[in-house]
């Protein structure tokens, strides 16, 4: 008698194929599907499409059985992007929801490689592994695709090198693994990607020759005698990605792949566009065999799996055929109305990102703001604040100097900052930063000094002497050991210093810069 473990797995061997496999079907770009088979090569093999790729070692594997060979379309993203990737057991039957057999469980992956043209050999090294994902814990990649109504996702790093690239889902099916099956679903998507950045990837593999069939990640067990939170995903580590100033420059706009011209309804990669107008009879009916063969080359580009373009182009040739028989003219009838489906969008949750980033930022740095011209300005006016510093708000009236023993050299910065000799800042100074000297300060910009109340402009009128002023005790000369917030900002000055730096101005400008920083000032 068989053990019911021996009789399921019996049943799974003689369970009909229709119910077992799966393609990769549609590319989605942050949310936004692309079309049905769009940019996405995929197997032409009829009534096969579906299958596992036979041989794992093979050139099938990098993308797909009908892989080699390039389709007319690529699909820009942007630098950043989510991308999304849905697989569909094209042949499952009414009601049942899955979108590979979930008795197919393994792991998932997605790789990415950087080519020249969208059109390139996709087999060799240059692959890199964006993401991959074998037992959380609780269930399968595959389950969790399921769960996910088809579909795996991963964010990519800011900053990759422009370009395209040739994007890669896959599955590994391990219900066979024992019996030396292992099965893999996979596909490629043609990508131009419209970035800044100059990141690559620090790891990459060659595909074939990342796995063999041997490994242990191929001949897993998954019914008895392993602990699933053991398993190891083939096709080794995810990759992080580094910068690479060396980088050769990248093509400046996509050439190839673009949607065609005068293209009014598309099918996976083929478009078709209107046909010839006409006045007469005779011209109705090239028109209606312009429609014909247009309609032709469609189911000649497909695989019995992406062909509802080609059922509405039917439909309009069928239109355009009536009119000639009812001798309707001029024509052709709704001539030039787009007739491909508007693209559909997903909700997302959690998206994973891809591997990390290393080396520095990951997008090369925005140009930095122009300053603006130094051209003289009203005395009363204050220089602008930077970009990157919000607006202080506006100045009540400048208050008296306060007394030089409220605030002496060696008192401690408090929460409000005193106008006397700078005191020590609590700000954290970038260790690999290199101070640079301050630029002058206009000294009418005493709506800087709101939260100490002290105005350095008062403590200079020689009409308001005061002899406990600060002025009475000679301030230190600025040696650079003067607190200064190192931020994002470009300064406008409107001063011409033609002598040394005095140390008042040099107090005064450590002291107004401070406020910039200072918290009270970025609310």
């Amino acid at each position: 008698m068989l053990s019911i473990k021996k009789t399921l797995l019996l049943g799974v061997a003689l369970a009909p194929s229709a119910l077992a496999h799966t393609i990769f079907t549609n590319f989605y770009v942050n949310s936004v599907d692309q079309g049905n088979g769009t940019c996405v090569r995929m197997s032409k093999v009829d009534n096969a499409a579906n299958s596992p790729i036979p041989d794992v070692e093979g050139t099938d594997m990098a993308c797909g059985v009908s892989g080699l060979d390039s389709v007319a379309r690529t699909c820009p993203i942007p630098d950043g992007a989510t991308v999304t990737f849905k697989y569909d057991s094209i042949d499952r039957k009414p009601g049942k929801n899955w979108y590979i057999d979930p008795s197919h469980k393994g792991p998932c992956a997605i790789y990415a490689k950087k080519v020249d043209s969208p059109s390139a050999d996709p087999t060799g090294d240059g692959w890199f592994k964006l993401w991959d994902q074998g037992f959380d814990g609780n269930k399968w990649c595959t389950e969790n695709m399921i769960a996910n109504n088809g579909l795996i996702s991963v964010k990519l790093p800011s900053g990759l090198q422009r370009g395209y690239y040739l994007l890669r889902p896959e599955l590994l099916a391990l219900h066979a693994a024992t019996d030396g099956d292992p099965q893999f679903y996979s596909g490629c998507a043609q990508v131009f990607l419209e970035g800044t950045g100059n990141l690559v990837p620090d790891t990459t593999v060659s595909i074939p020759g990342y796995v063999k069939k041997s490994d242990p990640a191929l001949t897993w067990n998954i019914y008895y005698g392993t602990n699933p939170n053991d398993y190891v995903t083939p096709g080794g580590k995810v990759s992080g990605f580094v910068q690479n100033s060396n980088a050769r420059v990248a093509q400046q706009s996509q050439t190839d792949g673009l949607k065609p011209e005068g293209c009014i309804l598309e099918n996976a990669n083929w478009c078709g566009t209107e046909v010839p107008d006409y006045t007469d009879e005779d011209g109705c009916w090239k028109a209606v065999e312009n429609c014909w063969d247009q309609n032709q080359a469609c189911w000649d580009s497909v695989n019995n799996v992406i062909f509802d373009g080609c059922k509405i182009s039917e439909t309009r040739c069928k239109e355009i055929t009536a009119t000639c028989d009812n001798k309707v003219f001029p024509g052709p009838p709704n001539k030039g109305k787009v007739l491909t489906a508007p693209k559909s969008t997903i909700t997302l949750g959690n998206v994973p990102a891809a591997g990390p980033v290393t080396g520095g930022s990951a997008a090369a740095p925005a140009p930095a703001p122009e300053p603006e011209p130094a051209a003289p300005a009203p005395s009363s006016a204050a220089p602008a604040p930077s970009s990157a510093a919000p607006a202080p708000s506006p100045a009540p009236e400048p208050e008296q100097p306060a007394p030089a023993p409220e605030a002496p050299a060696a008192t401690p910065e408090q929460p409000k900052y005193e106008a006397s000799a700078p005191a020590p800042s609590t700000t954290e100074q970038p260790a690999a930063q290199t101070p640079t000297t301050p630029s002058p300060v206009e000294e009418q910009d005493n709506e800087d000094d709101n939260e100490e109340g002290t105005s350095d402009d008062e403590t200079e009128e020689p009409a308001k002497p005061a002899p406990e002023a600060p002025a009475t005790t000679p301030a230190p000369e600025y040696n650079g050991d003067s607190p200064v917030v190192y931020i994002t900002e470009y300064e406008i000055v409107w001063e011409t210093v033609t002598g040394p730096y005095p140390g008042r101005k040099a107090r005064r400008h450590a002291h107004v810069r401070k406020h910039i920083g200072h918290p009270a000032f970025r609310k």
